[in-house]
């Protein structure tokens, strides 16, 4: 079998956010193995970087995907998450693929947070902030208006000079119809808000529940580790608590984690995760005015769902 690659440009070409969306909730509605990923601290290299490996197979197609994080790409002008996702034939184990893994996780994480606010968001959210300048941005902006009628983004982040980059960046994928602009005082943009979503590596709060209005939906996407925190302590108390995996954010969000060592909620406050709400366990959202938070770290499943969309864009499938 010949293996095939696939470039980022071909991942974003076959990865459309309706079409993506709608198969994580598929994939989270069927049966698929994805064992605990591997997470490894690269010490020895004398600088800021981690590595994850994350497996993941079902009938369609055997997947693992190898990523590294090194934080000192972003002042060098490099990206910070680079990888590749390897493909194998589930019938006799031969490689099929070999995809760009930063592309692919951009997508697939920005479709699930999407998929998560088509349940628990407001129907009628206009108005998304987004807290962050990474790459990642332009996705979640994107992914969030298939899902909920936006008419206005907000963007902040620390460093002026990349936050107003990051709004000429998103105003060019979201389109004319959706306004994008800066958001210079981050706590009334947060009280203006019906969805806030957050993308930062950040190791303390950067939301505060003082600053939110009632119906807002949060979207926590930076913290992926114990350390890391995006959301205060009254916020995690107070609000409607879901997961992309119960196993996940039990296991590494800090916005989860920590709380819950310090006795101030329990493993039970979280509500449901995507299994639940794409299997119809939990309705999601339940009042106008609850507050809702979605964790997320990641799961490889939804990197399997997404391979699995590609191999049908393109036509290439096991044999």
């Amino acid at each position: 079998m010949r293996v095939k690659y696939y470039a980022a440009a071909q991942v974003a070409n076959g990865l459309s956010y309706p079409e993506l969306i709608a198969r994580l909730k598929l994939a989270f509605q069927e049966d698929t193995t994805q064992p605990p990923r591997n997470h490894y601290c690269l010490s020895t290299l004398n600088k800021p970087a981690e590595m994850l490996i994350m497996p993941a197979w079902n009938q369609r197609a055997v997947a693992v995907k190898i990523l590294t994080l090194f934080e000192q790409n972003s002042t060098d002008g490099l990206p910070v998450i680079q990888g590749v996702v390897v493909a194998f034939d589930p019938v006799r184990g031969q490689p099929m693929a070999i995809i760009d893994a930063p592309e692919l996780t951009a997508r697939r994480t920005a479709a699930a947070s999407a998929l998560a606010s088509s349940y628990l968001s407001r129907t009628d959210a206009s108005h998304l902030l987004i807290i962050g300048t990474g790459n990642l941005v332009p996705y979640l902006a994107q992914a969030h208006a298939v899902v909920r009628p936006l008419r206005r983004i907000s963007i902040y982040g620390r460093d002026s000079r990349k936050a107003k980059e990051t709004v000429q960046n998103v105003a060019r994928v979201v389109g004319s119809k959706i306004e994008v602009a800066l958001a210079r005082e981050l706590s009334k943009s947060a009280r203006e808000a019906q969805v806030i979503t957050t993308a930062t590596r950040s190791l303390d709060p950067v939301i505060c529940y003082r600053w939110l209005s009632p119906g807002v939906h949060l979207d926590l996407v930076g913290g992926y580790r114990p350390d890391m925190r995006e959301a205060d302590a009254e916020t995690i108390v107070n609000a409607s608590l879901f997961a992309d995996t119960r196993q996940g954010v039990l296991l590494e969000a800090g916005d989860i984690t920590q709380p819950v060592s310090k006795g101030l909620i329990t493993e039970q406050d979280i509500r449901a995760d995507l299994f639940d709400l794409s299997r119809g366990r939990h309705v999601g959202r339940t009042g106008e005015d609850e507050i809702t938070l979605f964790k997320s770290v990641g799961a490889a499943l939804e990197d399997l769902a997404a391979i699995s969309l590609l191999f049908d864009h393109f036509g290439l499938d096991a044999q």
